[in-house]
């Protein structure tokens, strides 16, 4: 007898003359009959994996009130009306709340926006302090205002640095923070304050600053508050009146609160308090780009 038609009568797979055959072997040999119980024992052990488990009493009861108690009770969504009603008085408060927000926000954008102008005025006063630099290494002094037989603006020494091909940007003679301004000539409006020199106790003719100079001195700086002939109280009014930057001969550049700068107790007079050439070469004055000044 083959292992696999033994193994097909213990789990029931033979029918009809195969099945019988199996059986009448199995009668007549004892050896393949008692293998046939054990292999049909053991299979019946695999088969079964103990007594049948009866339920809890009572648990088909317990659970249909369970679920009757669950679909009973109202969830927090429950409570949300269908249509939330329309109120003007909510959208006052939301809008109130939007403006609120924005009158915070705009003073510190507007804060913002003013220090971005003040660096770039910064920048601007570096690029002519580079060109002025230039203009004296090559004539040993800074552009001179008062020459002989004219009587030029203070403006004139960005002429002077145009006609030495030394200002290539004329954008960088006006500050950033102030309003576009009408052309005036060939050159353009001027925002800067220029120093204008001092005058020789000897002759009292005025000289331009020397490059030999040791003192650090102030050479531009944002034009004060002005008419036409004199220099008003008050800082400048490129920056709203809250201050000025001021570019040194040392080519730094320092924004001041005030016009008391390093020592000097007026940055845009001169020690008589008047928009002239200085009284001696470490007196500066820095004269707005209109003004005239006449030789005497």
């Amino acid at each position: 007898m083959k292992p696999e038609d033994l193994l097909d009568y213990a789990l029931g797979q033979l029918e009809g003359p195969h099945r019988e055959a199996i059986e009448a072997e199995l009668a007549i040999d004892p050896a393949p009959a008692s293998r046939a119980d054990r292999l049909g024992f053991a299979l019946r052990q695999l088969l079964d994996d103990g007594d049948a488990i009866e339920p809890p009493a009572g648990l088909a009861s317990r659970t249909a009130s369970f679920v009757t108690d669950r679909t009973s009770r109202r969830a927090i969504l429950d409570f949300v009306p269908a249509r939330v009603p329309f109120r003007w008085a909510d959208v006052a408060v939301a809008a109130g709340v939007l403006m609120a927000g924005l009158l915070t926000l705009l003073p510190a954008l507007s804060a913002t926006r003013s220090k971005m102008n003040q660096m770039g005025c910064g920048f601007n006063l570096q690029q002519l302090g580079v060109s002025l630099a230039s203009y004296a290494t090559r004539h040993n002094h800074y552009p001179d205002v008062c020459t002989k037989g004219d009587v030029p603006h203070v403006g004139h020494y960005a002429v002077a640095l145009r006609d030495e091909h030394l200002l290539r940007d004329l954008d960088s003679l006006h500050c950033p923070c102030k309003e576009k301004c009408p052309l005036s000539g060939d050159i353009g409006h001027i925002d800067y304050a220029y120093n204008v020199g001092y005058r020789q106790q000897a002759s009292d003719r005025p000289e331009p600053v020397r490059l030999a100079l040791p003192q650090v001195l102030p050479l531009l700086a944002d034009q004060p508050p002005h008419d036409d002939h004199a220099i008003l109280p008050g800082n400048s009014p490129n920056h709203g009146f809250r201050g000025q930057n001021v570019l040194f001969s040392d080519l730094h550049v320092e924004w001041f609160p005030t016009r008391h700068v390093k020592g000097d107790r007026d940055l845009f007079l001169n020690d008589h308090e008047r928009p002239e050439p200085g009284v001696s070469p470490h007196d500066a004055a820095l004269v707005p780009a209109v003004f005239h000044l006449a030789p005497r």
